[in-house]
C-alpha cells in the first residue's frame, strides 16, 4: 500500500515546496488543479453557499500556482480538471504533458477530481520509470472530500462507457487488455493539509435546495462518512478468517480511533449549537479541523479491491458502480454519510439472523448495539438522504445488477457481500 506523509497546518503546501525547492528545480512540476465546468461558469445566481465553496477552491489552486511558479521559481506545467470525476482523457492528457516536458513531480491541488487525476498520472509515471521513487507526488486537497481521496492510495477514474468509477488500469484501458495493474502502481505521496482554508458547506445551507447542495459536503457529512468507513473496517477485522498482519492490524485500529474521535468531536461541536450553523470563525475552524482529521484517517481505511489489497470496502463498491449514473446529485462523502444508519441496521439484523450479534470494536470503543449507537450519533443532525442525490426513483434490483455487472462486489464477501449491500441500499433509500 502506498505510504502517506502528512504535513498539517496553515500554508503547509508552501512550507513543503519551499523546503524541497532545490530538488524540485531539477525538473518541471506538473500541477493538476481544479477548474469550474463551462456550463457551471455561466449558470446564473448560484446559491451563496455554493459560490463561496467554489471561490475557496479557486483561491486554493491560485495560491498553489503562485507559490510554485512566481514565489519559488519552479518550472511548472499546468493541467486542469473541470469535471466532477477525472476521466480517462484527463489522466492520459496529464501523462502526455508530463512525459513531453520531462516532469517528475506531480502536484495535485483542489477538489477530489484533481486529486484523483494527479494520483493516476503519478502512478503511471512511477510504473514506467525504472525507479518509482524518482516520481514525487504532492497533494494539497482543498475540500473535505478531496482530503479523503488524498489519503487513500487508489484513484477512481470515470469510465464514460460503463458510467462507473474504476481503478485507472481499468478506466484507462480501451479493451481491458492493453493496460495492466502494473502500469498504474500506487506511489507514495506527501499530503499537505490546511484545514482552516478548506472549502465546506456549513450545516443549514442545504435547507431549501437539497439536490443542488448534495454534491457539497458539510463537516457533519464528513464525520458520518468517516464513521461508516469505521463500521465497515471493524466488521472486516472481526472476521477471523481474514489474514491481517500485526502491523496492519495496529495501523487499522489507530486509523479507526483517529477517525472515530475526530468525527465525534465534529458532531459534538454542532450538537452544542443545536445542530445549527456554528457561531464565529473559531468555532467553525475547530469543527472543520476535526472533520478534516476524521476523513484523513478514514481515507487510509478504504479498500479498493486492487492488486495490492483484494478486499474492498462496501462503500467503495457502491460509489464506484452507482454514484455517477444513479446519484448524480451526490458526492462521495454525502453518499457515504447517507449509508451509515442503513449500514448499522443491516449489519445488526444480518448478524442476529446468523446467531451472532457480537459487539464490534471501533478504535477504543466497543459497541454492543450498532443501530442504537447510530441513532444516538445522528440525533438532531442533518443527515444527508440518498433519495435527494438520485435522478428519478432508482430501483434497487436494477442497481444491484449494475453492481454485479461491474464486478464491484469482488472482495466484499468478508463483510456481507451481496445480501448486505442490497439491504443497505433498501434501508438507505427509505430513510
Amino acid at each position: 500500500m502506498a505510504a502517506r506523509t502528512v504535513l498539517s497546518g496553515p500554508s503547509s503546501l508552501r512550507t513543503h515546496l519551499k523546503s524541497a525547492a532545490s530538488s524540485l528545480r531539477r525538473s518541471p512540476c506538473l500541477i493538476v488543479s481544479s477548474d469550474l465546468p463551462a456550463d457551471e461558469q455561466h449558470k446564473p445566481n448560484p446559491a451563496p453557499a455554493i459560490k463561496s465553496f467554489r471561490q475557496c477552491i479557486s483561491d486554493h489552486c491560485n495560491r498553489a500556482g503562485f507559490t510554485a511558479s512566481m514565489e519559488l521559481g519552479l518550472q511548472t506545467v499546468n493541467c486542469s480538471v473541470s469535471s466532477a470525476y477525472p476521466t480517462r482523457d484527463d489522466v492520459q492528457r496529464g501523462i502526455a504533458m508530463a512525459k513531453r516536458t520531462g516532469a517528475t513531480t506531480v502536484i495535485g491541488v483542489g477538489a477530489g477530481a484533481a486529486i484523483d487525476c494527479a494520483k493516476g498520472v503519478a502512478s503511471a509515471l512511477g510504473s514506467s520509470s525504472s525507479d518509482s521513487s524518482s516520481v514525487d507526488l504532492i497533494l494539497a486537497p482543498a475540500t473535505l472530500g478531496s482530503t479523503m481521496s488524498a489519503m487513500s492510495s487508489t484513484p477512481l477514474i470515470l469510465s464514460t462507457a460503463e458510467e462507473a468509477l474504476l481503478p485507472p488500469y481499468l478506466a484507462c484501458a480501451s479493451d481491458r487488455k492493453s493496460i495492466t495493474p502494473a502500469d498504474f502502481a500506487p506511489v507514495n505521496a506527501t499530503v499537505c493539509l490546511d484545514g482552516e482554508s478548506m472549502g465546506f458547506l456549513d450545516t443549514g445551507a442545504r435547507e431549501g435546495s437539497p439536490k443542488e447542495t448534495s454534491a457539497l459536503a458539510t463537516p457533519i457529512d464528513a464525520a458520518l462518512a468517516s464513521l461508516a468507513v469505521c463500521v465497515e473496517s471493524s466488521l472486516l477485522l472481526a472476521d477471523q478468517t481474514i489474514s491481517t498482519g500485526g502491523d496492519e492490524l495496529e495501523a487499522m485500529h489507530n486509523f479507526m480511533e483517529g477517525a472515530r474521535t475526530n468525527a465525534l468531536a465534529t458532531i459534538d461541536a454542532y450538537r452544542n449549537h443545536d445542530g445549527s450553523a456554528l457561531d464565529g470563525i473559531d468555532a467553525q475552524n475547530v469543527a472543520r479541523l476535526h472533520a478534516a482529521a476524521a476523513v484523513a484517517h478514514a481515507g487510509q481505511l478504504l479498500r479498493y479491491g486492487d492488486r495490492v489489497n483484494r478486499k474492498r470496502s462496501i462503500s467503495i463498491a457502491l460509489i464506484s458502480s452507482l454514484l455517477p449514473r444513479y446519484f448524480p446529485h451526490g458526492h462521495a462523502l454525502t453518499f457515504m454519510a447517507s449509508l451509515l444508519p442503513g449500514l448499522c441496521e443491516s449489519c445488526s439484523l444480518m448478524s442476529k439472523g446468523a446467531g451472532g450479534g457480537k459487539p464490534i470494536r471501533i478504535g477504543e470503543q466497543t459497541i454492543d448495539d450498532l443501530p442504537a449507537w447510530s441513532e444516538e450519533i445522528t440525533a438532531g443532525m442533518d443527515v444527508p438522504k440518498l433519495v435527494n442525490m438520485a435522478e428519478g426513483t432508482p430501483d434497487v434490483d436494477t442497481m444491484m445488477k449494475k453492481v454485479d455487472a461491474n464486478s464491484a462486489l469482488v472482495g466484499c464477501d468478508e463483510i456481507g457481500g451481496y445480501d448486505l449491500v442490497e439491504a443497505v441500499l433498501h434501508r438507505s433509500l427509505n430513510k
